[in-house]
């Protein structure tokens, strides 16, 4: 079958030069073995009518395509297309979408089309055009417009434009761009850029375009003013003109007034100069300075150093110290890769930072040559920042193929700080292939924060796959504080594979354990199955009544108005306003304004104007003066006036005037003055206005 799928791949790249080269007849139809044979029977007028007309012969056609999968079949029925006219092809064509949506009939359909494009591509396109069938208009279109873009890509382009269709006609540009750009670079850039196709053709067009005339490009270029357009522009002028003639092409690089636009032009410039010594020379002459020059070095060194890693090291001798050593620290990947001992004693020999940023991939690479000499190096080290990551990097390397020695790796260097964290990326690898084991080395760790960090990673690897086990393991844990927060993470992914089941298992826990897996419960529920996540709150609620104002009921009510907010906010914030107990309620509203007022300020302000008069409201203006103070200090002002609490009316009005005096303080005063304040409110903020 792989085979035979092959060779159809095969003949039908080759399709369009077997129809101009005429191969030597095959045997016809009427000559195969085939018993369909005699429905397709062309040796007469009177047969190849019956096959025009005949509702069988599409069938014919693919039965004979399809049988027995016979490679001498399916090139008959290839051979069969070829006798046809255009409007035979036509009915072909038609009817052929409708037999089956098999990929090998497809496979037959568009070399049908192929034929039909080879004889006529007009009566291909003017077909596509009023066809009925989208998919069959599409592809005809295609196949049509290909070709046509190969024998004259200004009728290619002129079919293009009478495609109504604005998806289909971008589409249609964007297939045959490539080939269109390489005989006329500017109509297609002028296509392109009237169709807004995407940035990335314009680095095929410029491509193109730096090979015929670059210059004719780099004047068009100053046309283009989307940055990515330019950017793709720039890349393809640098690449094709850079490796044709880079000292032209640099002349146009350096000239460039964008900073960026011009390193950038000058790295894909360099990066084409495949001579190093040619490459330099060309550097010497720009005489570029900075970050302009370190461009340009590095990307020069790019592929001096992917052809001869130590000629690449004798060049970097004719740099400036720093200059050298960023190129080792831009190239020390690579050579990591090719030679890790080179690597380092490159990096042993460094003389300032610069290559600490490849201290993880020289030590996987050296661990995975040999990791006794790994370790060794990574022992070397002076504690700090490289000799960490040369540790995770070794860490790294073991657990893909032996997570246990990584685990006796890591005892060794010593479980504790940033270490841990490695532990814990060992220790879920280690589940993965010996689940006991990875318990057993989880749970025996004698430093409590260590135990706790690699059971917490490790019980929210399992319950990502088996949540019910990693759920009955943690409830085990003895330490009540060590237990939640392993169910903490149990629930949070539980909650996401199956909200129905999280929620079973939750309400089967310890009432004491409930309050503290409460919050994590809500936020994961809430965005599969609010309605779910909203009864579950409300019901913790009722039963926690005579401890309505705890710090639990409050985080659960807030931590479901933030979840839900963040896909409906005015249904949280209509929901938050409905609670009973005044501590809960004020809570949740504030959250559901902060939230709102994120999203859209004025429809929070009109929620909050609705509030009735109490606690609740109060807060939430409080919120709202402070979104909106530093803008619109004279809305928050009168806000402040809406306040029912006094004491934080007087604090509110303080917190405006204090903002308001900066940038207008004669309206400052103007509205103190027309506010309702008792006589020591209105002298004690008259004074600060003053000071």
């Amino acid at each position: 079958m792989k085979i035979l799928l092959a060779a159809l791949a095969l003949l039908l790249a080759g399709f369009a030069l077997g129809w101009v080269l005429k191969p030597p007849p095959l045997p016809t139809l009427a000559e195969s073995s085939s018993p369909v044979s005699s429905i397709l029977d062309t040796t007469d007028s009177k047969s190849i009518e019956s096959f025009r007309s005949s509702s069988k012969a599409v069938t014919a056609l693919v039965d004979l395509y399809d049988e027995h999968r016979s490679m001498e079949n399916q090139m008959q029925a290839y051979r069969q297309l070829s006798l046809l006219s255009p409007m035979e092809l036509q009915t072909l064509a038609e009817s052929l979408g409708t037999i089956s949506d098999d990929p090998r009939y497809h496979q037959l359909h568009q070399a049908l089309l192929n034929r039909w494009a080879e004889v006529d591509f007009e009566d291909l396109f003017a077909f596509g055009l009023q066809t009925k069938d989208s998919k069959l208009s599409r592809h005809a279109m295609h196949q049509a417009i290909n070709v046509a873009a190969k024998r004259d890509h200004h009728r290619a382009l002129a079919l293009i434009d009478t495609i109504e269709n604005e998806h289909l006609r971008r589409e249609a540009l964007s297939t045959v761009t490539l080939i269109l750009s390489k005989n006329d670079p500017l109509a297609t850039f002028t296509a392109i850029k009237k169709e807004s196709l995407e940035d990335y053709y314009y680095l095929e067009v410029f491509r193109s375009w730096a090979n015929k005339a670059p210059l004719e490009a780099v004047e068009h270029l100053a046309t283009i003013t989307s940055r990515e357009d330019r950017r793709n522009a720039i890349n393809g002028l640098a690449q094709t003109w850079g490796s044709k003639d880079p000292e032209g092409a640099a002349d146009w690089a350096i000239a460039l007034s964008n900073r960026n636009e011009r390193r950038q032009a000058l790295q894909g410039i360099m990066r084409n100069v495949s001579d190093l010594d040619k490459g330099t020379q060309l550097l010497e002459k720009l005489a570029l300075k900075g970050k302009d020059r370190q461009t340009a070095i590095n990307a020069l060194a790019g592929n001096a150093f992917q052809a001869d890693i130590e000629s690449a090291l004798a060049w970097t001798q004719t740099l400036s110290p720093t200059e050298r050593s960023q190129v080792i620290a831009s190239q020390l990947y690579h050579i990591t890769q090719v030679d890790p001992e080179r690597a380092r004693q490159l990096y042993d020999a460094r003389t300032d930072s610069q290559l600490r940023h490849g201290t993880n991939q020289l030590a996987r690479a050296l661990a995975k040559k040999d990791l006794t000499n790994a370790q060794d190096w990574a022992d070397s080290l002076p504690p700090g920042n490289a000799r960490r990551e040369a540790i995770q990097g070794i860490v790294a390397e073991l657990q893909r193929t032996d997570p246990q020695a990584s685990a006796e790796y890591l005892e060794r260097v010593g479980l504790s700080g940033r270490i841990t964290y490695f532990a814990e990326e060992v220790v879920s690898a280690w589940f993965d292939r010996d689940p006991s084991a990875a318990k057993t080395w989880a749970t025996s760790q004698t430093d409590l924060e260590v135990r706790k960090r690699l059971t917490y990673a490790m019980v929210s690897h399992w319950s990502r796959e088996d949540p019910a086990g990693a759920a009955a393991f943690s409830a085990e844990i003895e330490d009540p504080a060590h237990r939640r927060s392993a169910l903490q993470n149990v629930i949070s992914n539980w909650a996401n594979l199956n909200s129905d089941e999280a929620i079973a298992y939750f309400n089967s826990l310890e009432a004491e354990d409930q309050p503290t897996v409460l919050q994590t419960m809500i936020s994961s529920v809430a965005h599969s199955d609010i309605d779910s996540a909203v009864e579950l709150v409300e019901s913790h609620l009722s039963r926690a009544s005579d401890e309505a104002s705890g710090n639990g009921n409050v985080a659960a009510a807030r931590s479901l108005v933030d979840s839900w907010a963040e896909f409906d906010v005015s249904a949280a914030a209509i929901w938050s306003a409905t609670l009973e107990d005044p501590t809960v309620k004020m809570n949740a509203v504030n959250e559901a304004t902060q939230n709102w007022l994120r999203q859209d300020s004025i429809a929070a302000s009109e929620w909050v104007g609705e509030l009735p008069s109490g606690a609740a409201r109060d807060s939430a203006v409080g919120i709202l003066i402070g979104h909106i103070k530093q803008d619109d200090p004279s809305a928050a002002f009168a806000w402040a006036t809406t306040l029912e609490n006094e004491d934080q009316r007087q604090r509110e009005f303080s917190r405006v005037l204090k903002t308001w005096k900066t940038s207008d303080p004669n309206a400052a005063m103007g509205a103190l003055r027309s506010a309702d304040l008792s006589d020591e409110a209105y002298h004690s903020l008259a004074k600060q206005l003053e000071q």
